[in-house]
């Protein structure tokens, strides 16, 4: 690619692709510019430093998740968005295994920027789960259980900790279907001995 050509979101782009093939540890300017084909120095005419940089991959996966997200939960709410929601979750750790490590890298190292984005993020999943519990503290609950357990089984697997056949996808909503039941059956005891007092 020519020099003419280059800009901060293809050095960025390039980067995220490095990220997810090799590691983000993997992610150098000397890597960048041998792929782009031009010299390293050429790069800072786009990015402040590596460090800069890889604030903007971390930014960059946070807003791809986030847009899988909207597209795989769209139509959908109550527990059968919050099912979906982990099943993209899972999906988007396999797919992008590099970049779904920058995030938890972006969840430590805050910014403004980054901080706006999470909460973005967060308001989205809060606004798929709106509903399924009785009150704002349970709704929260519910959405920390849920994003964890996706969490969990999306590590899990990338790191090759699954050894029976069974797909993790039917494990995680295995768990999540209990976890609900469970909730359910709690609401309906609170609710009986509510109608009884």
């Amino acid at each position: 690619m020519s020099r003419k050509g280059l800009d901060t979101e293809t050095v960025v782009k390039v980067a995220a692709e490095i990220t997810d093939e090799l590691g983000f540890d993997k992610v150098t300017l000397k890597e960048i510019s041998e792929r782009l084909g031009v010299r390293s120095p050429s790069l800072y005419n786009h990015i402040d430093n590596l460090s800069d940089l890889k604030e903007m991959v971390s930014t960059y996966a946070m807003e791809l998740a986030r847009d899988n997200l909207v597209k795989a939960t769209r139509g959908r709410t109550g527990i059968d968005a919050l099912k979906e929601m982990g099943r993209c979750y899972i999906r988007f750790a396999r797919e992008h295994a590099g970049l779904y490590e920058t995030i938890q890298w972006m969840n430590i190292n805050s910014g403004v920027e980054r901080d706006s984005l999470f909460s973005e993020v967060v308001q989205l999943v809060c606004d798929i789960a709106e509903g399924v519990g009785t009150t704002e503290l349970e709704a929260s609950h519910i959405i920390r259980t849920v994003r964890s357990l996706a969490h969990g089984f999306a590590s899990v697997e990338s790191h090759h900790g699954f050894s029976h056949p069974s797909s993790v996808e039917s494990s995680y909503e295995y768990a999540l279907d209990m976890f609900f039941y469970g909730i359910k059956v709690s609401q309906e005891k609170e609710s009986r001995e509510a109608s009884s007092v």
